[in-house]
């Protein structure tokens, strides 16, 4: 049901169960219509991606209760051509579950450059509230989350973090511009072909 709030506009968009082949985004947000501020309860779940740019991708809108859960995604998220699996300025209260985050699957690959990982899964401006648990992001290059502003209340639990930071000295769960509140990051499997340092939290 939608939520009971006028100041609500995209209201429980959901997508769920479908197949996404070598397209750039399954939302591009655009416009300029302040009520973008309030798009709540957007929800991409047991979908299978191949070839994608970004989930959802805009300059400036605020998602409210966001969900991705049960996804797969392969070749995607490419370092050379994406900024990040979900690309927005603010969010609220983002569930990020059980996904399996790739470019390349196998699980013998080691990534040499941007031309065969992932940049970062998350990047906004401002995020308050952000959990992630059971998620299996792989290859990373650069980080899991970056935040530029206010950055508040994100758990990161029980997820595997295979090829992490196998080419970039200092890559992080974390990457912050400002000091981060209410952080918790427990339960993780974090394992790399080499040996560069790597950070819980760089900012």
């Amino acid at each position: 049901p939608a939520m009971q709030d006028v100041t609500a506009t995209m209201r429980h968009f959901k997508v769920s169960g479908a197949r996404f082949d070598f397209c750039q985004h399954i939302f591009r947000i655009t416009g300029t219509h302040a009520v973008k501020d309030y798009i709540n309860g957007l929800t991409v779940e047991s979908c299978e991606m191949t070839g994608l740019r970004a989930i959802v991708r805009s300059d400036d809108c605020r998602l409210i209760k966001p969900k991705f859960v049960n996804n797969t995604a392969i070749a995607s998220f490419k370092s050379e051509y994406s900024f990040g699996a979900i690309v927005v300025p603010h969010a609220i209260d983002v569930l990020d579950a059980n996904n399996s985050w790739n470019y390349i699957v196998n699980p013998n690959h080691t990534a040499t450059g941007r031309l065969d990982g992932i940049s970062y899964i998350h990047r906004y401006t401002s995020v308050d509230g952000l959990t992630v648990i059971g998620s299996s992001p792989k290859d990373l290059i650069y980080g899991f989350i970056l935040t530029t502003g206010a950055t508040n209340n994100v758990k990161i639990l029980d997820s595997n973090f295979s090829g992490f930071g196998d080419i970039e000295n200092g890559t992080s769960l974390l990457r912050c511009d400002m000091k981060p509140t209410n952080i918790k990051i427990m339960g993780n499997t974090i394992t790399s072909k080499t040996s560069r340092p790597k950070n819980w939290i760089r900012g």
